[in-house]
């Protein structure tokens, strides 16, 4: 798993080693300039072996390994911590040995109803605050301008406000689950430009919308049929009838309209927003399990890629997007795939029109996609390549590590 955070000319970035036969594995956390287009190492801030808690699944749903990682751990928004979930064990001393019993490492190292900020060092971390929470925390996410937020496993949502330097909260509160809500949410996420709408899903395909700025649960939309193991937030708009007797076709020119516009250039997405948030439908890219079809294909990837409309509680899927993506994602208003064979290109979100090849790994799987809110990129592939795709607002520039 990779992740990465923009701040000023540079960008930090977290990457998870593959697991041993012990699940023990490596964070490597490292820093590169964006200044200039560069090919080489990375300077590395820290490291450290950690070991990732089993997924208990009883849902009966399948389980995305590398979905749950993400979640598992976040940046601050300065780039020099990293977010855990309680449940995650790395050493806490200068022993760098994750099941140490010294006084430091016994009263932190694991603890699955708690957030814990760290600083990565060299073969161990060190602790920078503890959050405590009154269940066992399933997922986080970061939200603007200063909200940690994490799901427990009863489907409650806590908020914490933090100060300016993300070592104390300034604020907490809760927002229950409904009797509607199913708990145990896997994966959480922010709406793109606009950090007051949170969605999460679980592992039967029910997904979850909140509004942390009214401290409430939105919506519920629920999927009858495909199982969902990934899920990637790509834009919203109001939606409404166009007239008592719409059709079809007035409601598709409504919705590819509202998309576009909210892709344009220019335009204050803000105001498009619907004021009542119910009323809202939400862009998704999903990873689903493959229709009967494909499922005969060896060459094919186990799962599948496809757009995703959240709208009046329920979850309207769209067709296979490429049969050969096996990991997708999304940066500044594009979609970006990747395919078992190495290939890594670009995508108009709003027309769905390829846009060209990005990289090619040359028959290497490309294993991972990640992007952050300033619009770069980072791309890793099975052979251990690492491409760092910075946006501008003119022309892109790569980092090659």
């Amino acid at each position: 798993s990779v992740s990465l955070q923009s701040v000023g000319n540079e960008i930090y970035i977290c990457v998870f080693s593959f697991a041993t036969e012990d699940r023990v594995r490596t964070l490597f956390m490292y820093k590169i300039s964006a200044k200039s287009p560069a090919k080489g190492f990375p300077s590395i801030v820290g490291h450290t072996p950690a070991i990732l808690p089993l997924v208990d699944d009883k849902s009966g749903g399948n389980v995305n390994s590398r979905t749950r990682e993400r979640s598992y751990f976040h940046f601050t928004p300065d780039g020099q911590h990293l977010i855990f979930t309680g449940n995650i064990k790395t050493p806490y001393c200068r022993k760098r040995e994750i099941d140490c019993s010294c006084l430091t490492c016994a009263s932190t190292c694991f603890e699955e109803n708690a957030v814990r900020i760290v600083q990565v060092k060299t073969g161990h971390v060190s602790l920078v605050t503890k959050l405590q929470a009154v269940d066992s925390v399933q997922c986080v996410v970061v939200c603007d301008p200063n909200y940690l937020i994490a799901v427990v496993k009863s489907g409650n949502l806590i908020v914490w406000a933090m100060n300016s330097q993300w070592r104390d909260p300034t604020e907490e509160f809760v927002i229950l689950a409904t009797p509607c809500i199913s708990p145990c949410i896997v994966e959480l996420k922010k709406i793109p430009k606009c950090p007051h709408l949170v969605i999460g899903r679980n592992d039967i395909g029910e997904f979850t919308l909140w509004d942390i700025s009214k401290r409430c649960i939105v919506s519920r939309f629920v999927s009858s049929s495909n199982l969902i193991f990934e899920f990637i937030p790509t834009s919203l708009f109001a939606w409404h009838p166009v007239h008592s007797h719409s059709t079809i076709e007035d409601h598709m020119d409504m919705i590819l309209a509202a998309t576009k516009l909210w892709f344009s250039k220019g335009i204050n997405n803000k105001t498009l927003v619907p004021a009542e948030v119910k009323d809202t439908a939400i862009w998704l890219l999903v990873s689903t399990d493959l229709d009967a079809d494909a499922q005969s294909n060896p060459e094919s990837p186990a799962t599948c890629w496809r757009l995703a409309l959240l709208v009046r509680n329920q979850v309207i899927f769209g067709s296979q997007i490429d049969p050969r993506a096996d990991v997708a994602g999304t940066v500044s208003g594009y979609g970006v795939a990747g395919t078992l064979d190495g290939l890594v290109y670009l995508w108009d979100l709003s027309t769905g029109a390829k846009l060209g090849s990005l990289y090619d790994f040359k028959g290497k799987e490309v294993s991972c996609i990640s992007s952050d809110d300033s619009g770069n990129i980072c791309i890793a592939s099975e052979d251990d390549q690492l491409l760092v795709y910075r946006h501008l607002a003119k022309k892109t520039q790569n980092e090659d590590g």
